[in-house]
């Protein structure tokens, strides 16, 4: 298969074409190139700011040229799209039926925190047409981010429907693993390794799912695998584990053999709003457990697990595996501070 990644040199994306490569298909990914590319000469690197719409089409272009034959891309993968320009801006050079095999967008579980809620069970794909909540004023920023991308999925979805655009959409929630530039886990494992009591916003209560990067990219797998009775489809990826932050916490204390010690604080120790609706988070390692919502927030995956015959890994071997990384020599990041997790 020739394939497309946009966005393949940092964390799932790296991930997914390190496996496409293993497997003999011929790789283009498509980023800034701010981020070293780690494949070389084993991809074939397209250098793009993804959103600079004229330039991105205009690159797109140039490859659909370049391939007279149908498909150009017998899949393309999306980690960057976040509005409906993004999504529309693929789909205006790839419209015409048979250019692309599969086009995988892969969303956010914040699409469902932005709409309104109607039971306090599980969250299944047909959440998502639920309508919008009222915007967060204590947090607009994420507000924008999950509507955005409820929209770029909306553009994709509508296409399926008017023109058959081969369209799947994945939506994950918190990842992790190793190579996560983010630093979210590591924090909490650098925390934990100091001896210094963890704070709980509100006990820590609130019960929220997790997705291990390495299940991502094999439900990635599984859809081009699977083709076309996928399109036109979303589904869910998690762990099945639901837990809340305290007990997060306290298997990735016995993962790594610490006895661990916490304090329960207000959440508003954590969020405060200030100028221009934009918030200030006093510990930034917080902001994908501390739900402002002050409510559970967990991912239902029958789907996933019915149609695409996925089974996540168990939320202690994803620990395991993602903190003796971030402790090994493998782990390229520096610790963001003396206390990294209030940096």
């Amino acid at each position: 298969m020739r394939v497309l990644v946009i966005g393949g040199t940092r964390f799932m994306g790296m991930g997914l074409v390190d496996r496409l490569l293993k497997d003999g298909h011929e790789l283009f990914i498509m980023t800034r190139g701010i981020s070293s590319n780690p494949f070389e000469n084993n991809v074939r690197h397209v250098f793009c700011d993804r959103f600079d719409s004229e330039a991105f089409k205009h690159e797109l272009t140039k490859l659909k040229n370049e391939f007279k034959g149908e498909p150009v891309f017998d899949a393309v993968v999306d980690f960057l799209s976040f509005n409906k320009q993004h999504s529309q801006d693929f789909i205006d050079v790839f419209s015409r039926p048979g250019l692309i095999g599969h086009f995988i967008h892969i969303s956010t579980g914040s699409v469902y925190a932005v709409g309104e809620r109607y039971h306090d069970g599980l969250i299944s794909e047909k959440d998502f047409y639920n309508p919008l909540a009222k915007p967060w004023q204590n947090n607009i920023e994420s507000w924008n981010y999950g509507t955005g991308k409820r929209e770029a999925e909306n553009v994709l979805e509508k296409a399926w429907k008017d023109f058959s655009f081969p369209e799947t959409r994945i939506r994950i929630p918190i990842v992790e693993g190793p190579y996560d530039y983010t630093l979210r886990s590591w924090k909490y494992q650098l925390w934990l390794q100091s001896g210094k009591p963890i704070d709980l916003p509100d006990g820590g209560r609130f019960k929220f799912t997790h997705v291990f990067s390495e299940d991502v990219v094999d439900a990635i797998l599984s859809i081009i695998k699977i083709g076309s009775s996928t399109y036109g489809n979303a589904f869910n990826l998690a762990q099945e584990e639901q837990p809340s932050l305290k007990v997060y916490l306290t298997e990735m204390a016995r993962v790594i053999g610490i006895e661990p010690t916490f304090k329960d604080v207000s959440l508003d120790k954590y969020w405060s709003p200030l100028k221009e609706n934009k918030v200030f988070s006093k510990s930034k390692a917080w902001q994908p457990y501390a739900s402002w919502l002050k409510r559970d927030s967990c991912l239902s995956i029958e789907k996933a697990k019915k149609y695409l015959s996925w089974t996540p890994t168990p939320m202690s071997d994803a620990l395991k595996k993602t903190c003796l990384w971030f402790d090994s020599q493998e782990n390229p990041f520096a610790k963001p501070s003396d206390q990294p997790w209030l940096s």
